[in-house]
């Protein structure tokens, strides 16, 4: 009676118990029901939101989290619950999304279970401007369950961007005024201006895996080289990478290492003019 779907009735039970209201069951089967749907259809056909309308939204949307993230102050036009500090676990290491996106996917789920459902999302839904931002979390909501996790909350934004390694790699041209600073991130871009699966933080010898996003894939950094997969589109859990600019004495550092390889792999060449031609069949040459 809340017009909220909820999944399952202890989640109907669990709202009622954390905002102190009176919910019961109005109906099966999602909102709204049967009895509203006559005077909702019309006003929901004549509504038919485009990609660049999805797109608007997404940016707009962005913007404001950003805001909210940066500022630590909350809109007074969200109903954003505040909640107790958490006791026994961090659910802002799960998102995908590490910036404002993530902060404020854990803000929105009141209940920790990595799931926004129509009641936790109804405090983004009251801009009477923004007549295409329900539309745009239902096309979130690829599993079509009412619910919007973690990994679709964040790609259901990354997607509605431009390229997001070439708008990184140009912001941080325009930062730096076409001087290149060492030990600057650099992020390595691919032709269609999405992240390459690996990349490396030269000054700290550090190399980690990623997504087309730039979402690192949790345990992957390592020291030196990572081993990535060629065409990574989503791999668990992520945090958050940086990028680095290789420098000109990190490239020499690098042809040095490759001259002491050859001579290492020419004193096992000349090792192998003396093993018979019967191992070849073992594999070795």
């Amino acid at each position: 009676n809340d017009s909220h779907s909820f999944s399952l009735q202890c989640k109907l039970d669990y709202q009622a118990c954390v905002s102190g209201k009176q919910i019961s069951v109005k109906c099966e089967g999602r909102c709204p029901c049967p009895s509203d749907k006559s005077t909702n259809a019309g006003r929901n056909d004549r509504r038919v939101c485009s990609d660049l309308e999805f797109r608007g939204v997404a940016n707009r949307l962005r913007d404001w989290f950003k805001a909210l993230h940066e500022s630590g102050i909350q809109n007074k036009k969200t109903r954003i619950v505040q909640r107790p500090e958490r006791t026994r676990f961090d659910t802002s290491i799960l998102p995908i999304c590490k910036d404002s996106l993530g902060w404020m996917f854990n803000r929105l789920d009141t209940n920790y279970d990595l799931l926004l459902d129509q009641s936790e999302l109804g405090s983004i839904y009251l801009d009477k401007n923004e007549p295409c931002t329900r539309a745009f979390f239902n096309s979130c909501d690829t599993y079509k369950d009412s619910l919007i996790s973690n990994n679709e909350w964040c790609y259901c934004f990354q997607r509605q961007q431009d390229p997001p390694c070439q708008t990184e790699l140009s912001n941080i041209q325009k930062q730096q005024g076409g001087k290149k600073l060492l030990g600057q991130y650099i992020p390595l871009c691919d032709e269609d201006g999405y992240y390459k699966p690996s990349q490396c933080h030269g000054s700290m010898g550090q190399c980690w895996c990623v997504d087309r996003y730039g979402n690192e894939v949790t345990g992957s950094r390592t020291n030196g080289a990572a081993e990535c997969a060629i065409d990574l589109e989503t791999s668990g859990d992520f945090a958050s990478g940086n990028f680095h600019e290789w420098t000109d004495d990190e490239d020499d550092e690098d042809e040095i290492m490759n001259d002491e390889d050859e001579i290492e792999d020419d004193d096992e060449d000349e090792g192998d003019d003396d093993v018979d031609d019967d191992d070849d069949h073992d594999g070795y040459i």
